[in-house]
């Protein structure tokens, strides 16, 4: 039990000279008489000077500025103040009123490492008025409000470990704010009609939290919010349905960087108005028409990096309005005729880095207006060499990447209903031929890439060497298009032979184009490894089947032969004659791969004239992702004790282990000698104090991946009391503030004594910060006396 004791005297006038008097522009500072500006910010002051009367814009954000240096009438007499900025300052608390300013609109405090807010003496009618905007992100705790005749607000929790917000409870009490920004706290969830008061509100901040859930209900009331911008980089898992509802004006939703994996049917119910929806790096793993109900204005969509593998038919039926479509970084791999049908004006579609291997015919059917199609590195090779009418209802068509696949070769039939092309890119694609008229259609033709190095330079090749020195479309990779074969025109490019010089020779030995290549792979997925060969049939061979035709030995390591009867192997080869030529391919695939699955991998395939064999070998490399086996678990204890946090993780390769403390790599009991810790060893600490309290995260890092798993520390520890003044002097008829600062976990209940006897709360007398502050209204003779505080 501690006891703080101190004497509040009578006074009847202030020693200084009040604000008002104060005309001329403070010397620290510059000014605008015109615009009523005052700007004293980047001055490395810790007192507030003395603001004249007349501003209207107050800027002190930038400076020195500590919790002492705001007293409750600092702002008191500023009739015409609209604007107050006290941001990045070293106010840990605030306790300070307004009522001399009824005009107040806008009060920023950010990054002012708050912990205890108090805006006092102000009526409820002239709050709802006064602040229309508050921001207080980057470590804002808890609000207190004290005024005249209305209950303060006390069910803003804050966690006392890490002193952020962790929840948001009474906005019921701020019907006027138009802007909210609570980004970059620790806010765990939204329940529901957390925000059933603030008709009023157009933007509303919430990223960078800890953001697990969204309830039902969770944003009901807010009727004038037009950007949720945003709910980013949380750690939402679960959208209930109607978690938006009432929500008819928002325009601009942001879910990107969260942890979503399932959307319920109506997750995004009432969102009439919405235009642009962001969920990029989630965990979606398919599309379909229950969670995007209701989406009747969307025009942008971003799904990038999540796992989709399905869209389901019909979709996009109650969506029709998407104009922008990005589905880059998935795991599709199928696109099926007319997919897409109900888009009829989308603009572009990113299909970039999923892991399609075909599109069937009429895959893009319907998109009229789409402008951009992007479908680079894929796995693309057979859908577009083997099946004419895949971009079939491309009528507005202008740029097409198909870069970095397996594409082979081109045909007339290859680019049927995409006329209107103006750039095409083929880069990265082992192109090998490319048949007459095959660009014949594209009259719009500007831009075309090309730079494949295995071009059979026969003479069905002839017309491109041609066409590529009197067309006038920009083909700046045009140098790297060479020859492969025949091996005098070999590394040639195909530019600069001369149409004489393209001979329709015989190549019966195979030669390869495409070989295994190296991969990595985690522990259970199936792995696609291929090779292709191509050879000229011979004009004086009658027997086709039995010399040009060919086949293929898979190799593990430098001697093993790969058998198609094992349960977990299988090789497909496929095989077809084009143009004079056969083309053959051959994919292994490794079905649940294990350990023992890592390994070099080659392939040989032969005929009767000869073989080919892929050199070097491709080695598979298996991964585990790391798997925390023995888990950290959370500890209470007491001030000098000790603790131990245990952490074993599993994997392979076999993963680090670091820890964490809050989020950082700062631990108070390693700057003291009191943590010792080896690599993959126990976190252990020595004699605890409060300051080691927290969170620590322990995480096991390798090439295959990351997971972490946190634990919390509380330090139980008894009251520890700050020294308060002996003498306090109020005037008659002000206010008067006492504090009794104390801090102890489980937190101390502070008992006020007036004279020896109990005070309790009265119109005039009101307890704070959990009690910890006594304030007195209206300063009367019979206040005066000795006043202590039991701790």
């Amino acid at each position: 039990l501690s006891l703080l004791c101190f004497m509040i005297l009578f006074s009847t006038s202030y020693s200084s000279s009040t604000p008002s008097t104060i005309v001329s522009c403070p010397s620290p500072c510059t000014c605008s008489y015109k615009e009523r500006l005052v700007n004293c910010s980047n001055r490395s002051l810790r007192k507030i000077p003395l603001i004249p009367p007349w501003v209207s814009i107050l800027s002190l954000r930038n400076n020195k500025i500590e919790a002492t240096a705001v007293k409750q009438h600092t702002f008191m007499n500023l009739p015409n103040l609209l604007e107050l900025d006290l941001s990045d300052n070293e106010l840990r608390t605030l306790s300070v009123s307004f009522s001399g300013s009824p005009l107040l609109r806008t009060l920023t405090l950010k990054q002012t490492k708050l912990k205890h807010v108090w805006l006092g003496m102000v009526s409820a009618s002239g709050l709802c008025k006064a602040y229309s905007e508050i921001q207080m992100n980057w470590g804002l705790i808890a609000i207190f409000l004290i005024r005249i005749n209305v209950t303060y607000i006390t069910n803003i929790p804050y966690h006392r470990s890490h002193n952020i917000i962790t929840t948001i409870d009474g906005l019921t009490e701020w019907p006027s704010l138009r802007v909210l920004d609570l980004s970059f706290n620790t806010i765990r969830g939204i329940r529901s009609n957390t925000f059933i008061n603030q008709r009023n509100l157009t933007e509303l901040y919430l990223h960078k939290n800890n953001i697990t859930t969204v309830n039902e209900h969770a944003f009901a009331g807010l009727v004038s919010l037009e950007t949720l911008s945003d709910l980013s980089r949380n750690r939402i898992n679960h959208i209930k349905g109607l978690a938006f509802n009432g929500m008819c004006q928002l325009r601009t939703l942001l879910l990107h960087g969260n942890r979503i994996s399932n959307l319920k049917d109506a997750s995004f119910y009432s969102l009439k108005a919405l235009t642009t929806l962001r969920m990029d790096d989630n965990r979606i793993r398919s599309v379909d028409m229950g969670w995007l109900y209701d989406l009747k204005s969307l025009e942008k969509l971003s799904l990038s990096r999540n796992k989709v593998n399905s869209i389901s038919s019909g979709a996009w039926k109650l969506c029709k309005e998407i104009r922008h479509l990005n589905l880059s970084h998935n795991d599709l791999t199928t696109i099926i005729s007319k997919q897409f049908e109900s888009l009829t004006v989308m603009q572009t579609l990113d299909l970039s880095r999923n892991a399609i291997v075909a599109m069937e015919k009429e895959a893009f059917y319907g998109l009229r207006k789409l402008k951009k199609l992007v479908l680079s590195r894929n796995l693309i090779s057979s859908s577009v060499e083997d099946l004419g009418g895949i971009f079939r209802g491309l009528d507005s068509i202008e740029t097409l990447l198909m870069n970095n696949n397996r594409i082979r070769s081109l045909s007339p039939d290859t680019f049927v209903g995409a006329d209107k092309l103006v750039y095409l890119d083929l880069r990265n694609n082992n192109i090998t031929s490319v048949q007459n008229k095959t660009f014949q259609t594209m009259k719009n033709l500007k831009r075309l890439r090309i730079n494949s190095a295995a071009f059979l330079c026969d003479c069905q090749l002839a017309w491109f060497s041609q066409w590529l020195r009197d067309s006038n479309i920009n083909t700046r990779s045009e140098g790297n298009c060479r020859c492969f074969h025949p091996p005098k025109l070999k590394g040639r490019r195909v530019v600069n032979i001369g149409s004489n010089e393209f001979e329709c020779g015989e190549h019966p030995i195979p030669t390869l184009l495409q070989q295994p290549s190296k991969l990595t792979a985690y522990k259970g997925e199936n792995v696609t490894l291929e090779c292709s060969a191509s050879a000229t049939l011979t004009k004086n061979v009658s027997n086709v089947k039995s010399s040009a035709l060919m086949s293929v030995v898979w190799r593990r390591g430098r001697s093993k032969t790969l058998s198609h009867e094992s349960q977990k192997i299988r090789i497909r080869k496929p095989q077809r004659i084009e143009g004079g030529h056969i083309f053959f391919t051959s994919f292994l695939i490794l079905y649940d791969v294990t350990y023992d699955s890592d390994d070099d991998y080659s392939c040989v395939i032969s005929n009767e004239f000869g073989h080919a064999k892929s050199t070097p070998a491709a080695h598979l490399s298996v991964y585990v992702y790391p798997t925390i086996t023995k888990q950290p678990e959370d500890r209470t204890v007491k001030s000098g004790s000790e603790v131990i946090f245990q952490c074993q993780a599993s994997g392979h390769p076999i993963p680090d282990i670091s820890w964490q403390k809050d989020g950082g790599s700062s631990f108070p009991a390693a700057h003291e000698r009191r943590l010792v810790r080896t690599q993959n060893a126990p976190l252990h600490i020595s004699e605890v104090q409060p300051k080691d309290a927290g969170v620590y995260t322990c995480t096991a890092k390798s090439v295959a991946g990351v997971q972490s798993v946190s634990a919390t520390l509380t330090v139980l520890y008894p009251p520890i009391v700050e020294k308060m003044p002996d003498k306090i002097e109020a005037v008659k008829g002000g206010n008067a503030v006492l504090k009794c600062m104390s801090s102890a976990n489980p937190a101390p209940q502070v008992t006020w004594l007036l004279n020896g006897g109990v005070l309790n709360g009265t119109t005039r007398h009101f307890f704070a910060a959990g009690d910890q502050l006594l304030v007195i209204v209206n300063f009367s003779s019979l206040d005066q006396g000795e006043y202590a505080c039991s701790v």
